[in-house]
């Protein structure tokens, strides 16, 4: 289904990319040709965990068709961490991007300005190639301001009715079959000769955490992570509470609940409502801690998360809790990825997640305990 933003909002990118294209028009005309085969390679995501893992299995065939090329990520800070475990990832860079703030933007001139110097600054890096995956006249900004010799992207934003003409590309792909994300992306690279055989389907594991020397798990472990970016994402405690009850009762097997800094109150709130319940570990993970648990786990059950696409990536068996995030684009596309989603009455589905129409009963309250445990005992 595609996305509607507000006519407003596809009026605004038009004209910003027209804009754009007038001021950035002299560095255009005086960029070097790029060399005939890739050496530098750039991949840009400003946006989320999630986002960025979904570049991954770009990494294989650009690696394949481009022996010799180095690759290299362009993402905000804590997008990005986890890229540091994969070996064939050549450089992270990193910059504050206001537009890819969850929820309420909070931008202002000052932060779009560092975002630009910053990343302007990456052109000493002589990038034969940047790709732009989203659709989106921001990123190609940055394409630009980088230095990318050549620039792939689209001129669809990620299935919504926003369209661009493509200016600042040098090779553009309007997409109109609906793709899952980690497809959509892939999907961008026949623009550069490659057959749709080389590219589909997506290949799992894409992202192996040598770095860390994780060994096979000793024993069967269910690790659940109750995080998700969005608040309206997330599920209520009470449930977690009774989730975690009914498998401790019903599975012989260690329980890690684990995530992240943000999500240590929740956390914390779930130990205590479960403290006489024996067999259960509570963690706030270090980055390395949750690549390994994940890594080890037999089963993950999340949220719509960046942890669930670290579990995709790592071809985990997983069950996951869609709300509003669009599952058509994201669901686990790996083999073992389940997942459930119940929006069939909320018309505002897919949601563009910036304000939440139903606050009191979101389609995350649809999601039952039992919904959750009929999928672990088929798994």
């Amino acid at each position: 289904m595609t996305r509607q933003y507000s006519n407003t909002k596809v009026k605004a990118n038009y004209l910003f990319e027209k804009i754009a294209f007038i001021f950035l028009y002299p560095f255009l005309l005086i960029q070097r040709p790029a060399r005939k085969t890739p050496e530098r390679i750039l991949l840009i995501e400003p946006f989320q965990l999630g986002d960025v893992m979904s570049l991954t299995p770009l990494i294989a065939p650009l690696q394949t068709k481009y022996p010799n090329c180095k690759i290299y990520f362009l993402s905000k800070p804590n997008s990005v961490y986890l890229l540091k475990y994969d070996t064939r990832v050549d450089g992270i860079f990193t910059a504050d991007f206001p537009w890819s703030d969850h929820g309420a933007k909070k931008s202002g001139i000052v932060r779009w300005m560092k975002a630009f110097v910053n990343t302007w600054r990456l052109r000493a890096h002589r990038f034969d190639l940047g790709i732009d995956t989203r659709g989106d006249v921001r990123s190609q900004i940055l394409l630009v301001l980088a230095g990318c010799k050549s620039r792939l992207g689209y001129t669809n934003y990620l299935h919504s009715n926003i369209n661009l003409r493509g200016h600042l590309l040098t090779k553009q792909k309007n997409n109109s079959t609906f793709r899952h994300r980690y497809q959509w992306n892939l999907d961008l690279l026949s623009l550069i000769d490659f057959t749709e055989t080389e590219l589909f389907p997506v290949k799992f594991p894409c992202f192996i955490p040598d770095q860390l020397k994780i060994s096979p798990p000793s024993s069967e472990t269910i690790v659940i992570h109750v995080g998700g970016g969005w608040v309206y994402r997330r599920w209520s405690t009470t449930k977690w509470t009774s989730l975690i009850m009914e498998l401790s009762q019903k599975k012989s097997c260690p329980l890690f609940i684990i995530g992240g800094p943000g999500e240590r109150d929740i956390i914390l709130e779930i130990e205590e409502r479960l403290k006489q319940v024996s067999g259960l570990s509570f963690k706030i993970t270090s980055a390395e801690e949750m690549v390994r648990l994940i890594w080890q786990s037999d089963l993950f059950i999340c949220l719509d998360s960046g942890p669930m696409n670290l579990a995709t990536c790592l071809n985990k068996k997983i069950i996951a809790l869609f709300g509003p995030g669009d599952s058509s684009m994201w669901q686990p596309l790996n083999p073992q990825g389940r997942y459930i989603q119940k929006t069939r009455k909320f018309p505002c589905s897919p949601c563009l997640q910036v304000v939440c129409i139903h606050p009191q009963k979101n389609c995350m309250d649809e999601i039952t305990v039992d919904d959750v445990m009929a999928l672990v005992a088929d798994a």
